[in-house]
């Protein structure tokens, strides 16, 4: 038995009651009618949560497929097909290709050669000592100048050519006739016999113009 409020009054009354023992409303027919009503409650929630329960499933399966739709078009994007591949590979083949630039060569700086008139700068030996010489050639006319290190004075040097023959007088810094140089030019390079009038020893000599 339970205690269930009189649909007219609200007064409790057991649910076995025939009547409501305030306002006489019978209570027994009123009974199944509360029960129904509970029942009907219950039926619509139930509804609810079915309803609530499908759209959250329509709503996880909408984003699964959002997500693995994205990865694919992705996937698709990104992979070449063998149509395409060979479209590229005719499209590379059929660009024209560039012709190599040509290799620019270096002109070779002309050879010196002492048998035309001009000014040269020459290094070598005189007397086993390394020393450099100036040397001008203006027609049968030589001169110029030659020491045997850099910090010594310069001696000068004047005299003739004769065709490849070059004669020359060597005088000091005290404008001495000190020796003479006599030799021979081919190419860039004149060699010959130097002789120094003090002690009358000829040796040789070598140089070679830069």
């Amino acid at each position: 038995m339970a205690l269930i409020r009189c649909p007219q009054c609200g007064n409790p009354v057991s649910d076995k009651a025939p009547a409501c023992p305030r306002c006489g409303h019978p209570i027994a027919q009123a009974a199944p009618l509360s029960s129904n009503s509970e029942q009907s409650g219950g039926n619509k929630m139930g509804w609810l949560y079915a309803v609530i329960g499908l759209l959250g499933l329509l709503t996880l399966v909408l984003i699964i497929v959002m997500f693995t739709g994205g990865r694919c078009s992705r996937s698709t994007s990104q992979t070449t097909t063998p149509t395409q591949a060979s479209e590229a590979v005719s499209a590379t083949s059929a660009a024209p290709v560039a012709p190599a630039p040509a290799e620019q060569v270096e002109e070779a700086k002309p050879a010196v050669d002492l048998s035309h008139d001009g000014t040269y700068h020459l290094s070598g030996k005189v007397a086993g000592q390394r020393c450099k010489m100036d040397l001008t050639i203006d027609g049968s006319n030589v001169y110029g100048s030659y020491s045997y290190n850099k910090f010594g004075k310069p001696l000068q040097l004047s005299g003739t050519r004769s065709g490849n023959t070059i004669f020359l007088s060597e005088v000091d810094d005290d404008g001495e006739n000190s020796g003479e140089l006599n030799g021979r030019i081919s190419g860039n390079s004149f060699t010959g016999t130097h002789t120094r009038y003090k002690t009358m020893a000829d040796t040789h000599f070598s140089f070679t113009a830069d």
